[in-house]
């Protein structure tokens, strides 16, 4: 029996076993994800704000939301792949970078 490895190891090496098949196939999507070369990253980045100037039907100059409204989408759309503050600031208008980040980091609006 003990040559054969016995029923409590076993379970123990095919546990781990399993355990290393699913972690390696964890690593390997992020690989995956973490494989887009930045130049991948920027043209998906500049793809999107054309994709978003290219809506007709939006009124120009508007918006309807608060400073902080603003400032936490904002965030959230730079957290993108590939999505910079000078692509942004492009986008708006070509914008100073330094009038964005005062924005971005304002208290009490």
């Amino acid at each position: 029996d003990k040559l054969r490895g016995g029923g409590k190891r076993k379970s123990s090496t095919a546990a781990s076993g399993n355990g290393a098949a699913k972690k390696k196939a964890k690593t390997t999507g992020e690989d995956a994800q973490r494989k887009k070369s930045g130049a991948e990253m920027k043209k998906e980045a500049l793809d999107l704000i054309r994709r978003i100037n290219a809506v007709e039907g939006v009124t120009q100059g508007v918006v309807y939301d608060t400073c902080p409204q603003v400032v936490k989408k904002i965030k959230e759309f730079l957290q993108r792949d590939g999505m910079t503050k000078k692509y942004l600031c492009v986008a708006l208008g070509d914008i100073n970078s330094n009038s964005l980040q005062k924005f971005l980091s304002a208290k009490g609006q």
